[in-house]
């Protein structure tokens, strides 16, 4: 299933490096919960401090699964316009008094919407926490954050430096504030709860690579290339999404569907032995110099991989409309039959799915309307609005699923 809008265009799939960083130790402030949140209502009497925190754990329950025990840290950081109007709130998340990562929620007038989850990010929460405490922080939904001190505007990258924007402040308006104040489809009450889910079997420990006492969600791209095991250059392995995806669809359909155990065929699930699976699935899912483009593509090139394996699928095509509810029930139809869907988005401006190919291991939407999904993208977790990606303007996007 795919919307394309421009399919000329010669688009590349590079993908930037992950930062990994050891986890940031983290101490809230000593005043308990009650304290922070009558101060909280008193300072921002439009929202209410219960009404975040509950909507908060909702989201986070929905994505995590018990024994990972992150938390809500209580401590909400205000994210503004480049006006100054207060729209959303910086959430961090704990996990003992390790920060593992942080959550964005939008709030404004009594409307709630979760604008971005990441657990893998916890140096780049520690250094917006630090930020805020000397500076005003800017958000640019959906992933931009801007130091504010005076007249100066300094946006803070993911490798934690900071650069000067100030002269092209006016690039990072948002219109999410509109969006939360007058859009009944996307005001989430926090009164939410899930209204369906679909999921793969054991979704919440998706290809669990290991390496030492680490754990992954599925595979990165970047360990094919010289700075892990180097069985591409860093060129190709940069251009290695698409056969990542289906490295990891390939594991997953080798355990829970039938008939096709020869996806997988290494004896563990060590970071190695998987990066291997991932070279051999790249010898058939092989990226040109502009990566894999099309659903199109990737559907000849895995099935020719499943086929070396004595393996036969078949990508699964929509010719439906390009809509959310077509869109979600394509989704659903692959992930109920535990298929893992394949992702790709061409431009856009959701941070982490620009030229980029991700696996789907889970949809859901909650009572109020909203549809997310959860993905493996550079081995970590990482949740979407399907609402948001489907609806915005690209030049092309597409799922695809095989059976």
């Amino acid at each position: 299933m795919k919307e394309n809008l421009l399919k000329s265009v010669v688009m590349v799939c590079i993908v930037a490096m992950l930062f990994g960083v050891a986890p940031s130790v983290y101490a809230s402030n000593i005043d308990s919960k009650e304290i922070v949140e009558a101060q909280f209502n008193r300072n921002f009497p439009d929202v209410a401090f219960a009404d975040i925190y509950a909507l908060a754990t909702v989201e986070l329950n929905y994505n995590v699964v018990e024994k990972d025990n992150i938390k809500i840290d209580y401590n909400f950081i205000p994210l503004v316009t480049i006006d100054g109007k207060r729209y959303a709130f910086f959430i961090p998340l704990v996990k003992g008094k390790d920060l593992v990562g942080y959550m964005v929620m939008g709030a404004v007038d009594g409307n709630y919407l979760m604008l971005e989850l990441s657990f893998s990010e916890p140096a780049f929460t520690n250094y917006i926490i630090g930020e805020s405490q000397k500076n005003t922080i800017i958000y640019k939904f959906p992933s931009w954050f801007i130091a504010k001190n005076g007249n100066e505007y300094s946006l803070i990258s993911n490798n934690l430096e900071k650069h000067d924007i100030s002269q092209n402040i006016s690039a990072f308006s948002t219109s999410v504030v509109d969006m939360l104040v007058k859009s009944n489809e996307f005001n989430v009450q926090p009164t939410s709860s899930l209204y369906e889910s679909v999921g793969l079997t054991n979704w919440q420990n998706f290809v669990p690579v290991y390496y030492g006492s680490t754990t992954y969600y599925g595979g990165w791209q970047d360990w094919l290339g010289p700075n892990y095991y180097n069985f591409v250059s860093q060129y190709w392995a940069d251009r290695a999404c698409g056969p990542t995806a289906a490295a990891n669809a390939a594991y997953h359909m080798s355990v829970y569907k039938s008939g096709m155990g020869n996806l997988y065929y290494m004896p563990s699930l060590t970071r190695y032995l998987f990066t291997y699976h991932m070279y051999g699935v790249y010898q058939y899912v092989t990226p040109t110099d502009v990566g894999i483009l099309y659903i199109d593509e990737m559907a000849t090139k895995f099935k020719a991989y499943a086929a070396s394996r004595g393996v036969n699928i078949n990508g699964v095509f929509s010719g439906l409309p390009w809509n959310i509810v077509n869109v979600a029930n394509y989704i659903k139809s692959g992930l109920s039959i535990n298929s893992p869907v394949l992702l790709v988005t061409w431009n856009t401006a959701i941070s982490g799915l620009a030229w980029h190919w991700v696996t789907i291991t889970r949809y859901y939407r909650t009572d109020a309307g909203n549809r997310y999904i959860t993905t493996s993208n550079r081995d970590c977790m990482k949740t979407y609005n399907l609402d948001v990606w489907v609806n915005e303007i690209g030049l092309y996007r597409g799922v695809i699923y095989f059976n």
